[in-house]
């Protein structure tokens, strides 16, 4: 009996996720067009609307004329339902920062801060949590990016030292009893960029961030999910042979001379192992004019017909607020996932 109940919850809570998706994306339907949409009967979407407006997620818009049958009420996403405040850390070679920003469940920023510090640690994070919760009600999830690597929610390595060895997520959790999102800052942009281009749903992405003054790291996507590899170390392209040692690399990433031989490199070594359909360049290093050289000298090491479509992508920080809401939203909704065919 408990199974039968479980599963009828879970197939509405995913028929639910069909209607929210769709009147998000089409920012306000009617029931007749919410059901051709997602397959669902209109009985079904009207009873899962009403639901919705009672919640306040959905809201009833006006009354739309119909040349066949009766008029019919048009329902509107409301994308204030729902804060997701947005974390992210940085490191340099002098400070630490803390960036965040909280965001509407459309992605659009609604406050946003920076802290510099000389570290960051729990207590820095929670502080800019506790700050921005005092400060509005309705937050229902958060999300960390962390230029390192994380499993499930604990930090085994990160630039920011005294973030090492601690369970963000745990911690949190605890704290707020929300739900945590705490993830590689490139897994997220990744996600984002997936989430934001659904024309390439069924390709394969691979995004390369690098950054002023920071190291750069990859992410990537296969059929709607981010992969992450069996230790979560999937990007991190620091640990190519560069034959150089961190702070060189660094050095040399910041250096027009070497940096795009060091992007030619993660490339030619990205084709041949993930086959992306398209890899998108991102952060403030790159620019367009460098993107013809980048072509042809990955042409050197990769046959034209398997070289993937190469961009330039400067919204950065919007794919990486798109990944924490994409993934937090998920997290709110039940962990459910869905992925267009």
């Amino acid at each position: 009996m408990q199974k039968i109940r479980n599963n009828t919850r879970l197939v509405k809570q995913t028929n639910t996720n069909l209607i929210t998706a769709a009147i998000k994306e089409l920012q306000q339907a009617t029931r007749a067009e919410l059901a051709n949409i997602t397959g669902l009967s209109v009985a079904t979407c009207g009873n899962i609307l009403r639901e919705l407006v009672e919640t306040g997620e959905v809201k009833e818009g006006n009354i739309v004329g119909s040349e066949i049958g009766r008029p019919s009420r048009t329902y509107i996403y409301n994308a204030d339902y729902s804060f997701v405040l947005c974390i992210s850390i940085m490191s340099d070679r002098k400070s630490n920062f803390v960036d965040y920003a909280l965001v509407n469940l459309q992605g659009h920023i609604l406050d946003k801060g920076v802290v510099k510090k000389d570290y960051v640690d729990y207590d820095t994070i929670n502080q800019v949590i506790k700050k921005m919760i005092d400060k509005y009600d309705n937050i229902d999830a958060i999300g960390i990016g962390i230029p390192g690597l994380v499993n499930n929610g604990a930090i085994d390595y990160c630039d920011t030292e005294k973030l090492n060895g601690v369970n963000l997520k745990d911690l949190l959790s605890k704290e707020y009893n929300l739900p945590i999102i705490v993830d590689n800052i490139m897994h997220l942009m990744a996600y984002g960029y997936y989430k934001k281009h659904p024309e390439l749903a069924e390709d394969v992405l691979a995004i390369i961030f690098a950054p002023a003054n920071f190291i750069y790291g990859a992410g990537f996507v296969i059929d709607g999910r981010v992969l992450k590899g069996y230790h979560n170390l999937s990007g991190e392209i620091r640990y190519l042979p560069h034959g150089l040692s961190l702070s060189a690399l660094l050095n040399q990433l910041n250096t027009k001379k070497y940096f795009i031989p060091i992007i030619v490199q993660a490339i030619s070594s990205i084709v041949p192992i993930i086959s992306p359909s398209n890899i998108i360049l991102t952060g403030s290093l790159f620019n367009e004019t460098m993107l013809s050289e980048i072509k042809e000298s990955c042409l050197k090491n990769i046959p034209s017909n398997y070289l993937p479509e190469l961009s330039i992508d400067s919204n950065y920080e919007e794919n990486y607020l798109q990944g924490i809401i994409a993934q937090s939203v998920e997290a709110i909704k039940g962990g459910i996932q869905l992925i267009k065919n």
